[in-house]
């Protein structure tokens, strides 16, 4: 394989995963469409970290015990909702597992983005690879910090719990070049293709 020295970078817009950007996080006080009933933290208030929207990369990972200056883990917050408090040791597992599809999928929409693949056949068979290999990557990973609340909103109570998950960047990597990897055999002879998906890469690193 040719020596590829861009470095990963994933952002995930779907509302099960969030990873870390540099931005403002929403806080309790600007949620005036939702009431937390209950929580599973002393203050029984939600951690800042668990509110939708962009979260301060360095903030977070010095949150969860990393160098915020130089983290040795790329943090993302998976998430989960069950009925009832008796259902949380459920929801950290299935917020747990939805952590390798999110991920993978973010992968796959990178790639599409940068129009790497010509065809859908590519694109399915590239698809199933990746999400082999991000199950690998995040299997053995650590969760850094875990979650729950009871929320009332729109008329409605759940139970959302969130997870979470370091990933080391060192694995980050190796999946990286796994996807280059396959690209290449998929594309043979195209010599722009490093050049798109580096500009799509480039414009997620730019979230992170």
């Amino acid at each position: 394989m040719k020596n590829v020295t861009m470095v990963l970078s994933i952002a995930v817009a779907a509302s099960t995963l969030m990873l870390t950007a540099c931005s403002s996080t929403p806080t309790a006080a600007e949620r005036k469409d939702e009431k937390v009933l209950s929580a599973g933290t002393l203050s029984n208030t939600r951690p800042w970290w668990t509110y939708e929207g962009d979260l301060d990369r360095k903030k977070l990972a010095e949150a969860m015990g990393d160098d915020g200056k130089d983290p040795k883990n790329m943090f993302v917050i998976s998430t989960a909702t069950v009925s009832n408090e008796d259902l949380v040791p459920n929801c950290y597992q299935i917020a747990r597992t939805r952590t390798s599809s999110d991920l993978a999928m973010s992968i796959s929409n990178i790639v599409k983005a940068s129009s790497a693949l010509a065809s859908s056949a590519d694109a399915n068979e590239f698809q199933g690879i990746i999400a082999s290999e991000t199950q690998q990557v995040v299997v053995g990973a650590q969760i850094a910090e875990k979650t729950w609340a009871k929320i009332e909103a729109n008329g409605q109570v759940k139970v959302h719990c969130w997870v979470v998950v370091g990933l080391p960047r060192k694995n980050m990597s190796k999946l990286q070049e796994i996807v280059i990897s396959q690209l290449e055999k998929a594309n043979s002879g195209d010599a722009s293709l490093k050049e798109r998906v580096k500009v799509a890469m480039d414009k997620m690193a730019q979230q992170l």
